[in-house]
């Protein structure tokens, strides 16, 4: 009998794990934001200083480098036809850089809006970590600047527990 519940709820919960274990996040680009601006082909408007902390939860510096767990002062985002640079300032620190190039396939400018595409981990997740992303970069008529994350990630929390997600988000970064 002890045996048999041991069993039951050994299946009970992996069963629990396996339903719980994916994640699917959308939303809708919220209303009240200002409207994107109209559609050009030169993607040069992105270039700007902004506050890493956005309208919404996570940094700008996050978006580029992982939950690194800091948040720090200023990205400034750089622009060329054939490249995009990212620079996250902490006055503190020294900077952190990425680049990202039409050269390697992971950049590419799309009727005004920056495409970039990258996979990164998670430095302070509790397990191993795995996200394959799609920031679309496009300015606001009010010049801050709107980021729409898509994309999914495969994680084993605490080095059991597999996880799986897919996501849609924007955020809303202000300029400095």
């Amino acid at each position: 009998m002890v045996l048999r519940n041991l069993v039951r709820t050994i299946i009970v919960s992996i069963l629990c794990l396996v339903c719980l274990s994916c994640i699917t996040i959308r939303d809708e680009y919220p209303p009240e934001w200002p409207s994107l601006s109209r559609i050009e082909p030169d993607c040069s408007k992105i270039a700007g200083l902004y506050k890493d902390r956005g309208a919404r939860l996570e940094g700008l510096t996050a978006k580029f480098f992982g939950d690194t767990g800091k948040v720090r002062d200023y990205v400034k985002v750089s622009y060329s036809p054939n490249s995009v640079e990212v620079d996250s300032i902490a006055k503190s620190e020294p900077n952190w850089v990425k680049q990202f190039t039409t050269e390697d396939g992971n950049f590419r400018c799309v009727n005004g809006r920056v495409e970039l595409s990258f996979s990164r981990g998670c430095s302070v997740c509790p397990g191993a970590t795995y996200e394959k992303l799609k920031l679309n970069l496009v300015k606001a008529d009010d010049g801050s600047l709107i980021v729409q994350t898509e994309g999914g990630g495969a994680y084993l929390v605490f080095f059991i527990v597999p996880a799986g997600s897919t996501l849609s988000t924007w955020d809303r970064y202000f300029p400095q």
